[in-house]
């Protein structure tokens, strides 16, 4: 009985190894090829100001008349991309990053130039400035317990106990 559910558990999974190789290697027909949209697209590159490197999942968004399109995160290298928009149409762009300070650019229609396809707008490096923020001074205070367990020994600390033993006589 062992034998005949070790031999059809491999031949399960042999047939569906099978099936899964055959479709890999098929070819798509030419009648189902992808279509590539023309559309509008806005597109381009955070950097980090001081160091000159992409700026990793910062909010970059794309408002018309101030209602919110498309949004979405930086890639590791600090490009974003927009398509599908809608044409003739003036936009705000709005990215937001921890630790760095937030940046507006306003995008006119006729800044952007329309082609019988769409528009293709390459905004660059967009610099991000660091936001610093410097914090007051920070004091660190610490206090031994009043017992102590070593590996070997207990050690009593009589000066604290005698402290906290005065401040419940008041």
């Amino acid at each position: 009985m062992k034998n005949f559910v070790l031999a059809l558990t491999v031949f399960l999974f042999s047939t569906s190894a099978f099936s899964q190789n055959e479709r890999e290697g098929e070819q798509m027909p030419a009648n189902e090829a992808q279509v590539k949209l023309g559309g509008n697209r806005l597109f381009g590159k955070l950097v980090n100001e001081t160091t000159g490197k992409g700026v990793e999942a910062a909010s970059v968004q794309l408002f018309v008349a101030d209602s919110l399109i498309r949004g979405m995160l930086s890639k590791p290298n600090g490009d974003f991309n927009f398509e599908n928009l809608p044409a003739n149409t003036s936009f705000t762009l709005q990215i937001s990053a921890i630790g760095f300070e937030p940046y507006i650019q306003n995008i006119n229609a006729d800044q952007i130039e329309t082609l019988q396809g769409g528009f293709t707008k390459d905004l660059g490096n967009i610099m991000l400035n660091a936001e610093v923020k410097q914090l007051g001074g920070v004091v660190v205070s610490s206090s031994r317990p009043s017992l102590e367990l070593g590996i070997d020994r207990k050690v009593f600390n009589a000066a604290k106990k005698l402290y906290s033993y005065r401040r419940l006589c008041r």
